[in-house]
């Protein structure tokens, strides 16, 4: 928990200003383009709302960690390894997808608000 406290503080550098290089206090993006997706919305950008990414932080919080411990205290060892191992392994995936979801791409913050 602390660590997620402190890691919740830094605010990132890049803005939307900065993200496309004009220095204006009002950006707003009314259109993404002629034909639609580009190569930064399929590789940058996950298309999930902030609630979604909130909610996938506490995803992997249990199966990642504690609920594998619980399995094997109280299982046979090698059922219980197995389970503790693919939820485990679950869990950890999860977290990966956190990781990248909530990191602050120059292009997530130009392209999250398409009109």
């Amino acid at each position: 928990m602390q660590l997620e406290a402190r890691n919740a503080r830094p605010r990132p550098k890049s803005t939307l200003a900065s993200a496309i290089g004009v220095k204006h206090p009002k950006i707003v993006q009314i259109a993404q383009g002629a034909m639609g997706g580009s190569f930064n919305t399929r590789e940058f950008f996950h298309g999930r709302t902030r609630e979604v990414v909130r909610a996938a932080r506490w995803s992997f919080l249990a199966p990642g960690y504690p609920l594998p411990a619980l399995i094997l205290s109280l299982t046979e060892l090698p059922t219980g390894l197995l389970a503790a191992f693919l939820l485990q392994y679950a869990g950890l995936l999860a977290e990966r997808w956190y990781f990248f979801a909530e990191a602050k791409h120059p292009q997530n913050l130009y392209y999250q608000a398409i009109a």
